[in-house]
């Protein structure tokens, strides 16, 4: 009764999953869906993944791609973007006296709200130095 049950009928089936996972991993390379590899075998390494159900291992794998692939994006253009120092954040902003900045006027900004409204920006003075930025309440044309 060979086949039956959980005994293999054959030494090439016991292979079988091994081979299998090492083909989709090729796949995987070939396509250019490197995140996704990579989530792939971390799950094949995890015992915990395997009470994942097929639909929750899945989506891991998707998201990780999906989020490789924003990264990505995001760093090749702050790197096209040529900024000064591309790893400022507001928290590096300087609210000396001197500078006549207030963060009540920087931190409305820090959500975007602004561009998603279709509202515009407007820098005065030296940019990088001590420009003044001026939120506009018209809306860009």
């Amino acid at each position: 009764m060979q086949g039956a049950g959980c005994i293999p009928a054959s030494a090439s089936q016991v292979r079988r999953p091994e081979a299998m996972k090492y083909h989709t991993i090729e796949q995987l390379s070939e396509l250019r869906l490197s995140a996704m590899r990579n989530e792939y075998q971390r799950q094949c390494e995890l015992p915990s993944s395997q009470e994942l159900s097929f639909d929750e291992r899945f989506a891991q794998i998707v998201t990780a791609q999906a989020n490789s692939r924003r990264e990505s994006r995001l760093k090749r253009l702050v790197k096209s973007a040529n900024l000064s120092d591309p790893t400022a954040t507001l928290a590096d902003i300087d609210y000396a006296a001197e500078r006549n900045l207030r963060k009540a006027d920087i931190d409305p900004l820090a959500t975007c709200d602004w561009v998603r409204e279709g509202h515009n920006l407007i820098v005065t003075g030296a940019t990088g130095d001590r420009g003044i930025i001026v939120p506009s309440r018209e809306k860009a044309a």
